[in-house]
C-alpha cells in the first residue's frame, strides 16, 4: 500500500502544491470490512452514491475549487501544512488531520530510479514509473531484512559466512535477478570450490581462491562476485543500513 499508492501520492503532492492549489484526502471509512478494512476505491462509493463527497467534486468541477457547498472547509494540502479532508465512520463523519501518517516508513521508500532495483544501473531499467522504487522494497522486505537479522543474531554464536552476487547487471529489467547466482554453483563457475570446501570442512577456505573472512556484527563481511576483470572482492553488508534496519524493524512488530 505505501510503495504503491502513498508513497507516489505524497511525493505528487509535495511536487506539484508549490505551482497549484491541490487538495487531498483520506477515507477511513469501512474499516470494519473484514481482512480488508477501507479497501482501494472504496472511497468511489462515498463520490458516486450522492454522499457527502459529491458535493466537494461538483464544486471542484464547477470552479476548481472544491469549497462552497456549505460543507466542511476543506484546506488545500502544502509542504507546510499537508492537511487532508479526512471521512470517517461515526457521529464525525470529517475532520481535517495532517498528512504525516507512517512518515518514517514512506521516506525510505525513495522516488529516485538511480537508487531503485535493479542497484548502480542509473536510470536504466526503470520499467515504468514506480519499477524500481517497488522492486528495491519488495526484495528488502522479503529478502534483504531477513538475512540480515539472521546474521546478526547467528553470527556471535558460530562461525558465518556470506555473499553477495552483483553479476548479470546487464540482464535487461531485471539485473542480477533472484537465482541468478546458482548456475555460479552447480554450473562450474566460482562459488563452486567455496561450496565443495564449506560441505567437506564446515569452512568455505581453502588455498587457490580469495579468502572469505566470516560475517559478524563489527566486520559485516560479504564475498562479492562481480563481472569483469575483479571477479571476486570482500564488501561490507551496510549497504542501505537505514532502510533495511526500518525494514526489520517493521517485519518485526507486524509479521507473524
Amino acid at each position: 500500500g505505501d510503495a504503491a499508492f502513498q508513497a507516489p501520492r505524497r511525493f505528487f503532492l509535495q511536487q506539484r502544491s508549490g505551482s497549484q492549489s491541490t487538495w487531498a484526502f483520506l477515507s477511513k471509512r469501512l474499516k470494519s470490512v473484514a481482512d480488508l478494512g477501507s479497501f482501494h476505491s472504496s472511497d468511489l462509493l462515498n463520490v458516486y452514491s450522492g454522499d457527502d463527497m459529491a458535493s466537494y467534486l461538483v464544486c471542484f468541477i464547477t470552479n476548481l475549487d472544491p469549497n462552497g457547498s456549505g460543507t466542511l472547509a476543506w484546506p488545500t494540502w502544502t509542504t507546510s501544512s499537508p492537511n487532508l479532508l479526512t471521512f470517517l465512520d461515526g457521529q464525525v463523519t470529517e475532520q481535517i488531520t495532517q498528512d504525516t501518517y507512517r512518515a518514517d516508513a514512506i521516506a525510505y521508500m525513495i522516488n529516485d530510479p538511480t537508487q531503485g532495483s535493479p542497484y548502480d544501473t542509473g536510470t536504466a531499467n526503470a520499467f515504468s514509473v514506480q519499477f524500481k522504487r517497488i522492486a528495491s522494497i519488495q526484495g528488502d522486505a522479503a529478502f534483504q531484512a531477513p538475512r540480515r537479522f539472521f546474521l546478526q543474531q547467528r553470527s556471535g554464536s558460530q562461525s558465518t559466512w556470506a555473499f553477495l552476487s552483483k553479476r548479470l547487471k546487464s540482464v535487461p529489467v531485471l539485473g542480477s535477478f533472484h537465482s541468478s547466482d546458482l548456475s555460479n554453483v552447480y554450473g562450474g563457475g566460482d562459488m563452486a570450490s567455496y561450496l565443495v570446501r564449506f560441505v567437506t570442512n564446515l569452512d568455505p577456505n581453502g588455498s587457490g581462491t580469495l579468502a572469505w573472512p566470516t560475517w559478524t556484527t563489527s566486520s559485516p563481511n560479504l564475498l562479492t562476485f562481480l563481472d569483469g576483470q575483479t571477479t571476486q572482492q570482500i564488501t561490507q553488508d551496510t549497504y542501505r543500513s537505514d532502510a533495511i534496519t526500518y525494514m526489520i524493524n517493521m517485519n518485526l512488530e507486524y509479521v507473524r
